[in-house]
């Protein structure tokens, strides 16, 4: 009688480390250009916020606040009114996680936490060039000009 071939325990283990090390390598790929994708979806998101807000100020009279705010690596995202109109606070973000590992610059100094004020008369406080900077790739970063006339603008770079 013939006796059947078994794989034996060494070779299961050598199997499991070769597929073990192609996944690892394949998710790394993934995770590299998930990454970039992430980052300006974070941006779009931002600028639909800012975009919100300021219609709400517009259309309701109220001021709206905007705040950004960096907890541990994290940015997040954050609007109130400063009435506290509980019709259009239920609108508007309560705190959301907007990106990791990300560096903002405001007007060429960085900073860990911004606020931005949209009134009722269309003016929005304070104004100039917000720079979000990707610290796993320092050359990745994305501009958005914030000011009254040319509102949003995102630039990539």
């Amino acid at each position: 009688m013939k006796k059947k071939r078994s794989f034996t325990l060494l070779e299961l283990f050598i199997v499991l480390a070769i597929v073990g090390l192609i996944s690892t390598l394949v998710g790394v790929g993934v995770q590299k250009k998930i990454r970039p994708y992430r980052f300006d979806r974070s941006i779009v998101l931002f600028t639909e916020q800012v975009s919100f807000c300021q219609k709400m100020a517009s259309y309701h009279g109220l001021d709206i606040t905007l705040n950004l705010f960096e907890e541990g690596k994290s940015i997040f995202i954050s609007s109130q009114t400063e009435d506290g109109d509980a019709h259009i606070e239920a609108k508007l973000l309560r705190k959301e996680k907007l990106i990791d590992n990300v560096q903002m610059v405001f007007q060429g100094k960085a900073v860990n936490n911004i606020q931005f004020v949209f009134s009722s008369t269309h003016h929005m406080s304070p104004q100039g060039k917000l720079t979000f900077i990707d610290r796993a790739h320092l050359l990745e970063k994305r501009e958005v000009e914030m000011n009254d006339s040319y509102f949003l603008r995102p630039k990539s770079s």
